[in-house]
């Protein structure tokens, strides 16, 4: 399952295409980064509003793109890219819309990696991979109460535990209920819980990537499933451990000689967390205080030898109108083609 992509490339614009003045629509330019006065090397974003592509670059070349690919390919991400037929044809569909910005490729050329295809100049910086899930599962529940062996942070509880967030600095955990996230509730009378494993950066270019490059260098479904299964198992429960001189023991030791109110006195004066403020071990004392509900561990949700039957969250209203917007997109293509060749 995939969501999110972003990756680098190295591609000029079309000739004769003027992001401040002729951009096809329904392309827009915004500057971003820091401003300057020179117009070509202003770092700028194109954005296609319509399917929320943005592409990054400067006046005269693009330098890396960020998709939903089931957005571009089905209008919204409550669909889910299923296979691997369908992460090549939502590349297709990428590729397709970027044409009408980029010098034409050589025959035979693929701009973005995919499959066991590699480009020169290009790799990616962020895979967001999806599972949902029927909220009887309790995936929000677990992830609450959960820590991973490279996230240091605890989970963040978000609009009164309707998401729960652990953020690293290069793995993300997301869980949320996707129905209220669409704004679909009159059509979805019951919870759909998205898990969401957001790999980026290093984690990409070291931890996660298979020994041929995927996962850096180019894509494939394949590993999708392998990293979603392996950062699953290395999710745990966030049980204190037995006995030790950590921080669990230190409370313990803490609470059978003083009140809770003079837990923080207590952790001043022996300076046993140097590193840590006083408001941050105020806040970690009480998560390890609150009372703790386990739902079902994450390698439970990803059990080996077999997946779960995927959960959809369709909108026949969205998919509609994003089959519509696409047909109208390729017509004004093809128009803009025949003007170029006349």
């Amino acid at each position: 399952m995939i969501d999110t992509v972003r990756f680098t490339i190295s591609a000029a614009l079309r000739p004769g295409l003027n992001i401040l003045s002729n951009l096809p629509a329904p392309w827009k330019a915004k500057a971003c980064g820091d401003y300057t006065d020179d117009l070509l090397t202003q770092e700028i974003v194109l954005i296609c509003e319509p399917i929320g592509l943005r592409v990054y670059g400067n006046a005269s070349r693009l330098n890396a793109v960020e998709v939903s690919l089931p957005r571009i390919q089905f209008g919204h991400n409550g669909r889910l890219i299923k296979n691997a037929e369908e992460l090549e044809t939502a590349f297709a569909y990428l590729e397709y819309i970027l044409a009408s910005l980029l010098t034409p490729l050589p025959p035979n050329t693929r701009l973005i990696p995919v499959g066991k295809e590699r480009t020169p100049d290009c790799h990616y910086t962020r895979v967001d991979m999806p599972w949902q899930f029927t909220a009887d599962v309790g995936v929000r529940m677990t992830l609450a109460n959960a820590r991973h062996d490279k996230i240091r942070s605890y989970p963040s509880s978000f609009k009164g535990g309707q998401t729960i967030h652990l953020k690293g600095s290069f793995l993300e955990i997301c869980a949320y209920d996707k129905v209220r996230e669409m704004k679909l509730i009159k059509e979805y009378p019951h919870e759909i819980d998205r898990v969401e494993f957001r790999v980026k950066n290093r984690a990409l270019s070291e931890i996660y990537r298979f020994n041929d490059g995927t996962g850096y260098t180019h894509l494939s479904f394949a590993w999708c499933l392998e990293t979603m299964r392996r950062i699953a198992e290395e999710t745990h429960a966030n049980l204190p451990p037995a006995g030790g001189n950590g921080i669990h023991q230190f409370i313990a030791d803490l609470d059978s000689e003083l009140p809770a109110k003079n837990i923080l006195e207590r952790y001043i004066v022996s300076q046993e967390l140097k590193r840590e403020t006083a408001r941050k071990f105020k806040n970690r004392v009480e998560q390890l205080r609150r009372p703790v509900q386990h739902g079902r561990s994450f390698s439970e949700l990803f059990p080996k030898g077999e997946w779960p039957v995927p959960i959809e969250v369709e909108s026949p209203e969205l998919e509609k109108a994003h089959s519509e917007w696409f047909a109208q997109y390729v017509q004004q293509s093809f128009l803009r083609q025949q003007t170029v060749k006349s």
